[in-house]
């Protein structure tokens, strides 16, 4: 039926075409704006679940509390800590690797020199010309040896501990430039005393993470690989033996800590 001139059709409009544009219009008004369970202002939230080697890793260091632990963030890697520096202290972050790797070949060469000085002290009396000759020499080579260590020890040391504070500044301007870019709604659920505490804890753990300790590690690794290629250039069957029973000693003593660890926390409840 079409509709005579005059009469109105929808809600007074006279016009059809003025109606019909009314109608769009209020159909797009009547659709919200954002629909959905997600606030954009939410943390992403991913549940990470430690590897088998992290586990174990975990296990041997005598870390058995975080060997199952679940995790909502994915830990960092070791590269990503270093992403933040600058071509120079990826210079001195090399340095003081080398230095590390230097030092910790370096100890297994004063055992060795120490032995000698041994040797010179059975073999030889006291009191005879060969007798000093040696002891002097073993003992001029153990000075210089020493002194070596402690300038790559040194140079190791501040290598570190320099490029750990800059990449650390780093991290503290571009952690207050994301909280400078972030919406009015995020602030109401991050306070500010939460992000200090937060800033805080985190800058102290990557400090712990890529310092001075992780060249004691370096140092470690090295002196271990450098101490087992020694032994067995000098005796491969008693290095043989020993390196089998080191697998055990190792979980012995892990297991030994973990023990004392769970004694300890028992006893701090009580």
């Amino acid at each position: 039926m079409a509709p005579k001139e005059g009469n109105p059709l929808e809600r007074g409009f006279n016009s059809p075409l003025r109606a019909s544009q009314q109608s769009k219009k209020s159909t797009v008004l009547a659709v919200p704006a954002y629909s959905g369970g997600f606030d954009e202002d939410d943390d992403e939230k991913i549940v990470y679940t430690p590897s088998i080697f992290e586990k174990a890793l975990n296990i041997l260091l005598c870390r058995g509390d975080l060997a199952n632990q679940v995790l909502e963030i994915k830990p960092v890697s070791l590269s990503g800590l270093f992403r933040f520096g600058t071509r120079w202290d990826h210079f001195l972050l090399f340095i003081g690797v080398l230095c590390a790797i230097v030092s910790g070949i370096s100890q297994p060469v004063l055992s060795l020199i120490s032995g000698r000085i041994t040797n010179a002290l059975l073999t030889y009396p006291p009191n005879t010309r060969e007798f000093r000759i040696k002891a002097y020499e073993n003992v001029y080579i153990l000075l210089g040896i020493g002194v070596f260590i402690s300038i790559t020890n040194f140079i190791q040391y501040m290598c570190f501990q320099n490029c750990c504070t800059r990449i650390i500044a780093k991290m503290r301007h571009e952690y207050i430039r994301a909280i400078l870019r972030q919406n009015a709604g995020w602030f109401d659920k991050n306070h500010s005393g939460a992000l200090t505490t937060k800033l805080n804890d985190n800058m102290e753990r990557i400090r712990e993470g890529i310092g001075d300790k992780l060249g004691l590690l370096l140092r470690g690794c090295a002196m271990f690989i450098a101490a087992v290629i020694i032994s067995f250039i000098y005796e491969w069957r008693l290095a043989l033996m020993m390196l089998g029973v080191a697998p055990a000693t190792c979980a012995i003593m892990s297991f030994m800590a973990r023990v004392r660890i769970i004694e300890t926390n028992e006893t701090g409840y009580l």
